[in-house]
């Protein structure tokens, strides 16, 4: 592995304040439509599911079965893209509530289950953030996390290695968490639920469900989210199976262009027409020139790169 499994799995947790550095981060890609976070094979519905950029509870209520949308806001650079994926950065969105809206309906059930399906924009120098899941009821919190090609996973008591990935590739992640342990599976394959590490440190508690980086040096975790659920219950090995055999389907039959990631500065702006010339509209488009300084994915840029912005 490239990495030493030892310093990865005593990285403590701890939020960080986003800092606005001097020179931005510029992402250019074309990114394809999110996968289901569910199928007809799976008997159970998620309790917890997003889709379409919204987080959304499905819970038992007096009348039945009620939708309640959970707030889930992007912190820094983060944002939902126009298929419905959740695009970081290193930004983060936060999920409040999850954990008192879910704790009444699993206080007492036999298993909780997870499932992620992320594509990473790069291979990471250090240890990132992808998903920080917070205790719920009787159920333990979890932090997923990248170092270098390697996925990890890990709780208070131990840290696990899922698997390897590659830059722009679909992963397909499923945590069963029951009392008797965890599940873990990977791209629908059991993983070995062996520590990698004796000795781990405790993360810091969550409070909030968080989606992305927020917890390590900067530059963060970068790539997309295109499935989150969360079930109330076990899923089969069958099912785990169909939704991972069904996100992989779905990213074969995309059209996703190449990315190019950067770490420009600005250099110049268009403009700023008045108010008075502008009417009776009510926004222009502004052109920014960036100087490309450094190439972090793709190919690297013939010409300044020219952004428009509504303002």
């Amino acid at each position: 592995m490239p990495m030493n499994t030892h310093e990865t799995c005593q990285e403590k947790t701890h939020l960080r304040q986003y800092v606005r550095p001097l020179s931005v981060l510029v992402t250019f890609a074309l990114f394809a439509f999110a996968v289901p976070a569910h199928s007809a094979e799976t008997a159970a519905t998620p309790a917890f599911v997003v889709a379409a950029g919204k987080a959304t509870f499905h819970l038992p209520g007096p009348g039945g079965e009620t939708d309640t949308r959970a707030e889930f806001t992007p912190k820094g650079r983060a944002r939902v893209d126009r298929f419905g994926s959740l695009l970081a950065a290193g930004g983060a969105f936060v999920a409040e509530g999850v954990a008192g809206s879910l704790g009444p309906a699993w206080s007492g059930a036999d298993a909780a289950t997870w499932i992620l399906t992320l594509a990473a924009d790069h291979e990471t120098a250090a240890p990132e953030n992808i998903l920080v899941v917070p205790k719920i009821a009787e159920r333990a919190g979890f932090t997923i996390f990248q170092h270098g090609k390697d996925l990890f996973i890990r709780s208070e008591k131990n840290c696990t290695l899922l698997g390897a990935i590659a830059p722009g590739s679909p992963a397909h992640l499923t945590i069963v968490q029951q009392s008797s342990g965890d599940t873990l599976y990977f791209n629908g394959q059991k993983v070995a639920n062996a520590s990698v590490s004796e000795d781990v440190s405790t993360a810091a508690p969550a409070t909030e469900l968080l989606v992305g980086s927020g917890t390590f040096a900067a530059p963060g975790w970068r790539g997309r989210i295109d499935a989150l659920a969360a079930y109330a219950a076990p899923l089969t090995v069958d099912a785990v199976q169909a939704l991972a055999a069904a996100a992989q389907e779905s990213a074969a039959a995309q059209k996703r262009g190449p990315a190019l990631v950067v770490r420009a500065k600005r250099i110049a702006r268009s403009e700023t027409i008045s108010v008075e010339d502008l009417a009776p509209y009510t926004q222009s488009l502004t052109v920014y020139a960036y100087a490309v300084e450094e190439v972090l994915q793709g190919e690297p840029p013939k010409a300044p790169l020219y952004v428009a912005h509504w303002a």
